[in-house]
């Protein structure tokens, strides 16, 4: 009734990989350590467990709509990461969930209740070249002011 689970990757994937529509969580260490540069995920997720995507080779991650919790350290050490989009379904990330991801410079954040631990990005180098964009008022925008990152905010259409 929760849907399936993907629970490991063989380490010969491709670079390019895609879960199967139906997954609802990932497991942790599912791809800890493969060298995949990108990824499809279905619409049926709702969990990336802790250190799923730790250490692994992506450069670009747009979780979809349905998405609703990062487990700690889910994407810590993932060193060619430059931009990541949450979707506003997403309820919380958690703590150092982008630790490691010294390269990581760009973060949208649809949801305006998105809780983001504080220490997402535990000892980030350089504060000021990392933009944050979010609606006003949000997670968001607390979370880039308290670590020093660039906020900039999304406007609702009328």
């Amino acid at each position: 009734s929760d849907g399936m689970r993907l629970l490991a990757v063989a380490s010969g994937c491709p670079k390019a990989a895609v879960v199967p529509d139906g997954v609802r969580t990932i497991e942790a260490c599912a791809f800890k350590g493969r060298k995949i540069t990108s990824i499809v995920l279905p619409d049926s997720l709702r969990t990336i467990e802790k250190e799923a995507f730790s250490e692994s080779d992506l450069v670009s991650v747009s979780l979809p709509e349905g998405v609703k919790t990062i487990k700690e350290s889910a994407f810590s050490r993932c060193e060619k990461l430059t931009s990541v989009s949450f979707p506003q379904t997403l309820k919380k990330v958690g703590d150092y969930g982008f630790s490691g991801c010294d390269r990581l410079k760009s973060i949208t954040v649809l949801g305006k209740d998105t809780e983001i631990a504080p220490d997402m990005f535990r000892r980030y180098k350089n504060p000021a070249e990392v933009v944050v964009r979010g609606m006003p008022g949000s997670g968001a925008e607390k979370f880039a002011r308290a670590n020093q990152f660039t906020f900039q905010p999304i406007v609702e259409e009328p």
